[in-house]
């Protein structure tokens, strides 16, 4: 499958990643507990699925995350001192949670108890069934994931009935069909490994390392580059691919290493770059006219 939507939903957000022909997209760019990291990483974007709340008394809003109640302790339903109601209080009243297999059957989940939280925290605030409640939560939440799945694909250019979706996360199966369904999509698939995806693909993942140094060129529309700029660049891919290759054999690394060059080019007046791949061994002049 060469155009796949990954999808996370754990316990507290919703992760989409996009794998398009055959390879992840990448962002330049990453935010960490408020820090901005100018590296190359694979782009994944997530919104709070968490614990939801009754606000706005006078016309009775129902929002959903982006809090969550966290592993501990937890949705009411849990039984280990949660109050508050979440997503997976409102799947279990709906039976979209399985009572007396949760984890094999080493858990089981207090079906009362989530059906007395949306009762008490948001049907009887809102003046409707207990039912009602729970079905307005999934609602709420399928939508904005629907929502976040359009950002990643539509506003970038891809139809996501061109992709596979795969359902990842402890609760990414029970939720998958509604915004699959709500993104046109025919299926979805469930890995053997969803609830743990995530940390198996880590576990999995080919080592790789990232290069970047920077060479400045400027190339006017139909005019020729300085060939020692053009020597620069080349030399400048060689050295980096040397150096990655070096890193990646100390790190371990076995069997074949495959090195990808980039250039990250933009125009002039713009921030924004774009990243040409270079398709020859060396970078001469022909190899420029080509990328160009």
């Amino acid at each position: 499958m060469d155009n796949v939507l990954t999808s996370d939903i754990g316990g507290t957000s919703f992760d989409v990643g996009i794998v398009a022909r055959g390879k992840p997209i990448l962002r330049r760019e990453v935010s960490v507990g408020g820090a901005d990291i100018r590296i190359p990483s694979i782009d994944v974007e997530s919104i709070g699925a968490g614990r939801r709340q009754h606000r706005g008394s006078s016309f009775g809003q129902l929002t959903v995350g982006p809090m969550s109640a966290g592993a501990n302790p937890g949705p009411v339903c849990y039984g280990r001192g949660g109050t508050e109601p979440t997503v997976t209080d409102a799947d279990l009243c709906w039976a979209f949670s399985m009572r007396k297999n949760f984890i094999g059957g080493r858990m089981r989940l207090d079906v009362e108890a989530a059906a007395r939280t949306m009762h008490d925290k948001i049907a009887q605030p809102l003046g409707i069934g207990t039912i009602d409640a729970a079905w307005g939560v999934r609602e709420i939440i399928d939508s904005k994931m629907a929502d976040l799945l359009r950002r990643m694909t539509i506003q970038r250019g891809y139809d996501p009935r061109d992709f596979t979706l795969f359902a990842n996360g402890g609760a990414g199966p029970s939720h998958a069909w509604a915004f699959a369904r709500d993104l046109g999509l025919r299926g979805f698939v469930v890995p053997a490994a969803a609830t743990a995806q995530s940390a198996f693909g880590c576990g999995n993942a080919d080592l790789g390392i990232t290069k970047e140094r920077a060479v400045y060129l400027r190339a006017g529309p139909g005019a020729e580059p300085d060939p020692g700029s053009v020597t620069a660049i080349d030399e400048t891919l060689s050295a980096l691919a040397s150096e990655a290759t070096a890193d990646l054999v100390r790190a371990g690394a076995q069997g074949e290493i495959s090195v990808e060059r980039l250039l990250a080019v933009r125009f002039r007046g713009q921030s924004n770059v774009i990243d040409v791949p270079v398709e020859t061994t060396h970078f001469d002049m022909s190899a420029f006219t080509h990328t160009h």
